[in-house]
């Protein structure tokens, strides 16, 4: 009897063990939003939400996540059906359209016509095919019926970037919205892709007034929000903003805004990406200046296809020296460089502005795990080791980090 209640209680605590940990390394998550919604999320290298709508006649995916991802995420559509009809794209982020190549001339993947122009090109970088780049466009709005049900496919005014769509499914009533919302954070402004802080705000005004009460609103990042829900989001940002400009207005620059008492009741805005409100302020300071700052990308990117990556480095500190005051020298901006880079299979370039970065700001867990990455690219997997080690010493919530450490340690060839 002692041997048979043994064996019971290893099976139940290896169960426990499975469920505790087994589920938790899983990437990819697949959550019920109603009968037909289902939201798929990636939770690595940060999370990221994707979306399902299940019909009679086949899917429509609303993004599709991380490249390094895709095979995983197609197992999980699978499972609803094998017939992909449409893939919508919110915006053109990197995370929102790594499995997009996947659909490629078996599906229509639909997007903003803004989305092809910041894909294929980035300043004076040689212009790119991109494989997420949409089959059909639009300019304003787009209707899709299937199975009887409409796809309410509308182009927002410049917020999030200048490409952002919002995807209505009345039957559903749902809203998707892209990066528009950024539930329990402040949102993601991308200056550089044609965000605008004025135009985000004005788009949660438009994303209340003209849907009904029920509607269920599903963002790209985070927790789905109610209609109150993202009054009340609205609202805070719209205070935040209104206190910013005064501080702005008084002659308080960005270092001020980091710690103004006046608003540090907005903290709470930092629970899931700490690091967009460090964007968002500079986001707003720069919408109000004179003389909006340039992204120090275009002189830099110019140099490196006039003359090299060395002399753009030279270029970058140069600059910084003598016109701070012209261009934006924000840890995301070579952030972003560094991976235009990579995606252009330009190395040895990407690797050296990653470390630039690094250098730049030695306190950035997020730089360090992109220099990482870039050695992972350039096959150095022990310098890869070194700096996604040096970016969890940093943020040892850093799971992405914890992931590629673990495989790289398995299989370091």
């Amino acid at each position: 009897m002692k041997k048979l209640e043994m064996l019971l209680f290893l099976c139940l605590f290896s169960l426990f063990i499975l469920t505790l940990y087994g589920e938790n390394k899983e990437n990819i998550t697949v959550e019920k939003i109603t009968d037909n919604v289902f939201k798929i999320q990636f939770t690595a290298p940060f999370m990221t939400n994707s979306y399902v709508f299940s019909t009679d006649e086949g899917l429509i995916l609303i993004d599709t996540g991380f490249a390094d991802s895709a095979d995983e995420y197609l197992q999980k559509i699978e499972k609803f059906s094998k017939k992909v009809l449409y893939v919508l794209t919110t915006h053109f982020h990197d995370d929102h359209l790594g499995a997009h190549s996947k659909f490629r001339g078996k599906s229509t993947i639909i997007a903003h016509s803004n989305v092809i122009k910041h894909l294929c090109n980035y300043y004076s970088l040689p212009p790119m095919k991109h494989s997420s780049a949409p089959d059909l466009t639009f300019e304003e709005e787009m209707i899709l019926y299937v199975s009887g049900k409409q796809i309410i496919i509308k182009h927002l005014q410049p917020g999030d970037t200048d490409s952002g769509l919002s995807v209505y499914i009345p039957s559903e009533k749902v809203l998707l919205t892209g990066d528009i919302i950024g539930p329990e954070n402040f949102p993601y402004c991308d200056i550089n892709g044609g965000g605008s802080v004025k135009g985000m705000l004005a788009n949660y005004q438009e994303l209340i007034n003209n849907y009904p009460d029920d509607t269920i609103y599903l963002s790209g990042h985070g927790k789905p929000y109610t209609k109150t829900e993202l009054i009340n989001y609205s609202n805070e940002l719209d205070e935040h903003y209104v206190i910013c400009t005064k501080l702005i207005k008084g002659g308080m620059d960005l270092d001020g805004l980091k710690t103004a008492p006046e608003l540090q009741k907005f903290e709470h805005l930092t629970k899931i990406f700490a690091g967009l409100k460090m964007r968002w302020l500079t986001a707003i300071l720069n919408e109000m200046r004179a003389n909006p700052l340039e992204s120090i990308n275009k002189p830099v990117t110019k140099k490196i296809a006039n003359s090299g990556i060395d002399a753009a480095i030279e270029e970058y500190k140069h600059l910084k020296t003598s016109d701070a005051t012209k261009y934006n020298f924000s840890e995301n901006e070579l952030n972003v460089l560094g991976y235009e880079l990579l995606k252009r299979k330009m190395i040895t370039e990407a690797v050296k502005i990653f470390e630039l970065n690094a250098a730049e700001f030695p306190e950035s867990w997020n730089a360090y795990d992109s220099l990482a990455e870039a050695y992972l690219n350039a096959g150095d997997n022990e310098n890869a080791i070194k700096f996604y080690s040096k970016s969890l010493e940093l943020n040892p919530e850093n799971n992405n980090a914890k992931q590629q450490i673990e495989k790289l340690k398995k299989n370091p060839d």
